[in-house]
């Protein structure tokens, strides 16, 4: 029997990177992709480096730390700039739902980088969960079919960049704490997504930084604490107490957090085909995880 004490941790995050979902596809509407990107992570790795130094964890400079945040360039920084950029496109209850494929990602990969075999039953639930994917992709009543096509590629092409931070960065998390390596690789990916800003590669940068109300500001560094910096200190904590086959089983809730999200706030609806998909996708991934295949051992994005 899980204390309730950590299944409340566990729900939380799991709630922060859902809703958060949610609050960014609102905030869109008001700042580009990339500088409301830059203002969330901003937040987070004040967050997190403070976190790093009230534990007493602040890392000495190294090559071996450098190296290991450059893989934040992967995730958080391509991989949450595509998920932006394809939210702005598409609806937060597939954005949620086509996030949560990411151990699928992580298994191809794997093997093709790895080596690693997959068994057949594995097998078999990745293509159900592939099946899902197609389902959550058909057309929304939201938007118009070209412009959530685009959406849900570069959703899907920020997952592909996590998984790929996942597969690389594994020696990463046996070797330092998580604590100080989220906020040196947050860091890093912070500092990319500066460049790319400055650079004009992240969309519209003629913003009139006076014009926007300030509750949008407010807004944006709340979401960036939320999906970022507490998801992140609450399932750290919980994790510290549970095995990880039973903190995978949590983060099934993200894409439940983000489609109720989305229908309460949002007001956007599932049709029946992409419902169907979504069951195809958690279900499989249960059973995965049930199996042992997780990813739990990072913080969720």
């Amino acid at each position: 029997m899980v204390p309730l004490r950590l299944v409340g941790m566990m729900v939380g995050s799991a709630a922060c990177w859902g809703l958060g979902l949610v609050l960014s596809k609102a905030l869109l509407h008001e700042l580009p992709a990339g500088i409301l990107l830059a203002v969330q992570l901003g937040t987070s790795v004040c967050l997190l480096w403070a976190m790093t130094g009230a534990a007493g964890r602040i890392p000495p400079p190294s090559w071996v730390l450098a190296r290991v945040s450059l893989t934040g360039w992967l995730e958080p920084g391509l991989s949450y700039l595509f998920g932006l950029l394809g939210l702005a496109l598409t609806t937060a209850s597939q954005a949620a739902l086509l996030g949560a494929t990411e151990p699928l990602w992580v298994m191809g990969l794997a093997t093709v980088i790895l080596g690693e075999s997959l068994p057949r039953h594995l097998q078999v639930l990745a293509g159900l969960a592939f099946l899902g994917v197609v389902l959550v992709v058909g057309a929304t009543p939201h938007v118009s079919v070209g412009q959530h096509l685009w959406g849900d590629g570069l959703v899907l092409l920020g997952t592909l960049c996590a998984a790929l931070y996942v597969v690389l960065s594994g020696r990463a998390v046996s070797q330092t704490h998580p604590l100080p390596l989220a906020a040196v690789q947050q860091t890093a990916g912070l500092i990319l997504i500066g460049l790319l800003t400055h650079w004009g590669w992240t969309g519209d940068t003629t913003l009139a930084f006076s014009s926007v109300a300030w509750w949008v500001w407010v807004g944006a560094a709340l979401s960036g604490l939320m999906q970022y910096g507490l998801a992140f200190w609450l399932y750290l904590s919980g994790l510290r107490e549970l095995p990880v086959s039973q903190a995978a089983l949590f983060l099934t809730l993200i894409p439940v957090f983000g489609v109720l999200g989305g229908w309460l706030f949002l007001g956007e609806t599932l049709t029946s085909g992409q419902f169907l998909g979504a069951g195809l996708i958690l279900g499989a991934l249960i059973l995965m995880q049930r199996q042992g295949l997780t990813v739990a051992g990072r913080p969720p994005r």
